[in-house]
């Protein structure tokens, strides 16, 4: 990797750098959502695209492979131009891959949307952890173990969260 961009340097003038800590915790918080909510959502998507159970899992794979795209493509992106706006166009990809999940009816474009979904997420994945040792170099440690704390609480959440949602949308 080349040298830690302007943005997140820790020279860089930010008035406090846990700020930019609570951001990544926030991000990586909101990728264990959003990775945790897909599995008990898959019938309803099933139903919703007509097709049965076993065709839509195919789904996961789409996932998964866009999920290996991002994650090898944004390396580069974080080496090229400043970190966090690299983060927050995945955030905002993410938000609205999510937004778009659920209004998609015919399989294919779910599938292109799935995609994208996992790019986001490896987007993501990739800055938080790459975002949180350019701040702490050496000592990232616990901020690394809190990093995947806030995964895992997201993770955990979600499906109480698509209980929720699904108790509203009746």
């Amino acid at each position: 990797m080349s040298a830690v961009p302007q943005d997140i340097s820790p020279a860089s003038g930010l008035p406090d750098q846990r700020q930019s800590v609570l951001g990544y915790y926030a991000a990586i918080f909101a990728l264990g959502l959003a990775a945790a909510v897909f599995g008990p959502t898959l019938p309803g998507l099933a139903q919703h695209t007509h097709t049965d159970l076993r065709t839509v899992s195919f789904l996961f794979t789409a996932r998964a492979f866009g999920y290996m795209l991002g994650s090898m493509q944004s390396g580069r992106w974080y080496d090229h131009w400043p970190g966090h706006a690299v983060l927050a166009a995945g955030l905002l990809l993410m938000a609205v891959t999510m937004v778009l999940t659920p209004l998609m009816s015919l399989l294919g474009t779910l599938t292109a949307v799935i995609l994208a979904l996992g790019v986001a997420d490896g987007m993501v994945d990739v800055g938080s952890n790459t975002l949180l040792v350019w701040v702490y170099r050496d000592k990232v440690g616990p901020w690394m173990n809190g990093l995947h704390f806030f995964f895992g609480l997201g993770a955990l959440l979600a499906p109480a969260v698509v209980v929720q949602a699904m108790a509203i949308s009746r």
